[in-house]
């Protein structure tokens, strides 16, 4: 017998280390070298029930381990605490029968020793829960949850119960704003509380259409609404639908009030239809300034269900989460606590508590993207200094700016002499973007950025996206700096992909040399080959087309003599005007400079939304005749350049066959090699041609002067931001240009949408608007930003509080140097955050 009671002992150590292992690893059944948890466990268990087959106590643990994979978190918490409670039990009976029973060990004491031992252990289980991390509790351990439905929450992006505690409502429905069906008038928008008093569903005789009749009753009465629903209609999906809202379940409908057209009664226009279970009566006193929120939400997937889930989620986890940011910040920005917040966006008991609960969790995340802004920020001023340059009176800025046959503009004199100049002369390295809308003169401040590298003895890069705006610059140059060789040698060399091997060479060795002070390239610039004598200034034009990799490996072209990298100095430019909420957050490590006025001598360009075909083309003709040039653009089709391709040639045949037969027509699309492009290109600005129909390549860099009118067809495919750089390719000299947008839409909000280019030419007021209508992911295309929607959605109204966040971010980042050390709760949010939201995208 004591062979078995030292085996019983030896079994629940071995138990016991067992479960310390699972604890530290947060209760997931952890796999070891020989499977999970729940296998060692029930493997363990087993054995010591062959040697003590009738023990209920063995049994229990048994029993108590095989549920173990199917319990949420808290459960799985308590399962552990009763089988440490049953093996403490059975530790003191098997080292009380080793001790032969003892008669100085009183049954008394020792139920008394276990009773403490438990309300202990009792005492611990909120202490356990405390110690989870909730972004490491996977969804389907959540009570209520499950695999199955966790799959459902996957589609949502909630992954862990953290995830489900910050999935955010995208509205609210208020209580007090409920109208009875009785007193429903037309087009007004309602919400209505009630119960499903029939539902039936039927395919539509369109492909993949369900069409879902449902009847909804009130105290004073009943309505009846039509839904539609994308979707498979084979009757096993119907039933589904029809799941969606059983008959008798209560339900908050709220849209906008109209006329069945089959019935000619009142009914509601395609409305938003929430089940919401029994929280809610028709009993106004019951339900006095109750606020439901309303989620996103995806097929097989309810509002009650999720509510509940995150009901749950706070109840045992919400002190979980972790508070990271700093106190100070909390004070200084008068932010509610993190659990707060997270109880208040779920579960409102007023405006006030939503608006605090909202601007607490964006503020979170702007905090940490403008943190980690200013931590790069500042590791990089600390690691080296920039270069000092000088700017000599009387040199070459000023005699080139004698020479030019015009003036700068307010706005291009004050980014360069206040904003740019500085940067230059200080020891602090240059880390600037300049904004600038079509036309306003981004390159020749940039030129002057330039002219004052050269003066003080460095030669500076440009990099462009594309060969053709890499000539472009050049020639630009070439023509600016003929101005100034009376007083000085410059020279401008091209380095493009394009190029013979000969002159390829040539340039290089002038590069290497030094002989070379301006080099203007496209990603050519970056090859292993190209080597710099004395880099001093590197700028990227149209910065957004390149990946940061490929921005920073021009500037690793800067060695100094000894051969070490320099830190240059670095101007971004770009022609895309972003909203400045929206540049703080994709931007921030940058100082930011906008070139907001154009030159005096433009006239604004009259935009007009052509709804004929012939109006446009006769337009065309008239500017055609005069001696100026026109664009006729065609859109990505289904995001292919091959077919747009095709839409532009089919037309550009048709155009050059009938309308166009006796004017000059050339063709340009992506789909073309280098050497028609170049050809087709060149002919354009030579006059040859006097049409050039074209897909979106021409939407950035080319600049024709006599081009006076652009036609943009399926102007609707566009965004606004893209029209108004296609509307750029006119406008370029001191003649009236025009700018045609074709649409056959007969949606009044496209036709709205459209207006706004009708009425503003500002590229920054049309930004906005587009970024009001898309949204920051569809602003920028989801896969140039790297960045979430959840967060881009943030954004659109928010300026003040991420100038706040940015504010306080800068502050902090000044105050504190070692926050790994001093925060370490920040530093790993800061760390998630970084992974989550990748800047570094493009």
């Amino acid at each position: 017998m004591t062979s078995n009671v030292q085996s019983g002992l030896q079994t629940i150590n071995k138990i016991r280390a067992g479960i310390r292992f699972e604890i530290q690893h947060n209760y997931i059944n952890i796999v070891g070298k020989n499977g999970d948890f729940t296998t060692f466990m029930k493997e363990e268990s087993r054995a010591a029930l062959k040697i003590f087959q009738h023990s209920e106590k063995w049994n229990k643990i048994y029993a108590l381990i095989s549920r173990y994979p199917f319990l949420d978190l808290s459960s799985r918490i308590a399962n552990i605490n009763h089988i440490l409670d049953i093996l403490l039990e059975l530790e003191d009976y098997y080292e009380s029968d080793i001790e032969q029973r003892n008669s100085s060990i009183n049954s008394a004491e020792t139920a008394e020793r276990l009773a403490i031992l438990k309300k202990a252990r009792e005492d611990k289980f909120k202490a356990d829960l405390k110690n989870v991390d909730a972004e490491q509790i996977p969804v389907q351990f959540v009570k209520g949850v499950g695999q199955k439905l966790a799959e459902k929450f996957d589609k949502i992006g909630i992954q862990t119960c953290k995830d489900l505690l910050l999935y955010k409502p995208r509205d609210y429905i208020f209580f007090e704003s409920k109208d009875l069906i009785k007193d429903l008038k037309l087009d007004d928008n309602a919400t209505i509380f009630g119960e499903i008093s029939k539902i039936n569903a039927f395919k539509s005789p369109k492909k993949d259409l369900v069409v879902m009749n449902i009847e909804i009753s009130d105290i004073s009465g009943k309505i009846k609404i039509i839904k539609y629903f994308q979707g498979n209609s084979s009757h096993f999906y119907l039933k589904q639908f029809k799941g969606m809202y059983p008959e008798g379940s209560k339900v908050i409908c709220f849209g906008k009030v109209k006329i069945d057209k089959f019935s000619r009664k009142l009914s509601f226009a395609n409305p938003v239809i929430e089940v919401i279970g029994d929280e809610i009566s028709e009993s106004a006193e019951q339900n006095e300034n109750r606020i439901i929120p309303v989620y996103p939400l995806t097929e097989g997937l309810s509002t009650i269900q999720l509510r509940k889930a995150i009901r749950s989620s706070i109840d045992l986890y919400v002190d979980t989460v972790k508070e990271f940011l700093p106190k100070e910040v909390l004070d200084t920005n008068q932010l509610v606590s993190l659990k707060s917040a997270i109880t208040q966006i779920h579960f409102p008991e007023s405006q006030l508590e939503i608006n605090n609960a909202a601007h607490r969790l964006i503020f979170n995340d702007f905090f940490l993207l403008q943190l980690q802004f200013m931590l790069i920020r500042k590791q990089v001023k600390k690691k080296s200094k920039g270069i000092q340059f000088n700017c000599f009176s009387g040199g070459l800025v000023d005699k080139f700016l004698d020479l030019l046959p015009f003036q700068l503009t307010d706005a291009q004199a004050r980014v360069f002499y206040e904003e740019i100049l500085p940067d230059m002369v200080s020891d602090e390295p240059m880390h600037r973007l300049i904004q600038g809308d079509v036309g306003a003169g981004k390159t020749v401040v940039a030129f002057l950025a330039i002219l004052v590298a050269i003066d003080d003895g460095y030669q500076a890069a440009i990099m462009v996206p594309t060969e053709i705006l890499a000539k472009q610059h050049f020639k630009k140059f070439q023509e600016w700096i003929n101005l100034l060789n009376a007083h000085l040698k410059i020279k401008v060399s091209l380095l493009i992909g394009r190029q013979g091997t000969k002159e390829r060479r040539s340039v290089l060795q002038e590069i290497a040399g030094g002989t070379v002070n301006i080099v203007v390239g496209t990603h050519a610039l970056i090859q292993d080959s190209v080597e710099f004598q004395n880099l001093g200034l590197v700028i990227i034009d149209e910065q957004h087309r390149f990946g940061v990799k490929q921005r920073e490996q021009l500037s690793l072209k800067a060695k100094n003599k000894a051969g070490s990298t320099v830190l240059v100095e670095k101007l971004f430019m770009t022609a895309t005007p972003i909203p400045r909420t929206l540049a703080l957050a994709l931007h921030g490590d940058l100082d930011m400079s906008e070139i907001d006025q154009l030159p005096a001598n433009r006239l604004p360009i009259i935009t007009k939304i052509s709804k004929k075909k012939s109006e446009a083309h006769k337009l065309i003709k008239t500017e055609l005749d005069k001696g100026n040039q026109a664009y006729i653009v065609f859109p990505l089709i289904d995001e292919s350049e091959t077919l747009a391709a095709e839409a532009a040639s089919v037309e550009y045949e048709k155009l050059k066959e009938t309308t166009f037969k006796d004017y000059k027509i050339g063709l340009l699309h992506g789909k073309l090699n280098d050497e028609d492009k170049e050809a087709t290109m060149q002919a354009f600005y030579k006059k040859e041609l006097q049409i050039l129909v074209s897909t979106t390549v021409i939407e950035v860099g080319i600049d024709v002067a006599d081009a006076t009118v652009i036609l943009i067809e399926s102007c609707q495919r566009f965004g606004l931001a893209q029209l108004h750089q296609l509307r750029g390719r006119v406008g370029r000299s001191n003649k009236q240009s025009y700018c045609l947008l074709s649409s056959n839409s007969k949606n009044p909000e496209t036709n709205q949408r459209l207006e706004i280019l009708v009425k503003s030419n500002n590229g920054f007021i049309v930004a906005q608007h587009d970024l009001q209508i898309r949204g920051a992911g569809d602003f920028l295309g989801v896969k140039q930003s790297g960045v979430g929607d959840s967060f881009l959605s943030s954004l659109i109204d928010q300026e003040q509080l991420l100038i706040a966040a940015r504010d306080s971010a800068r502050v902090f980042s000044e105050k504190h140097d070692d926050i790994n050390k001093e925060f370490p709760v920040l530093a790993r949010a800061l760390e998630k955050f970084q992974k989550s939201v990748n800047l570094n995208a493009g």
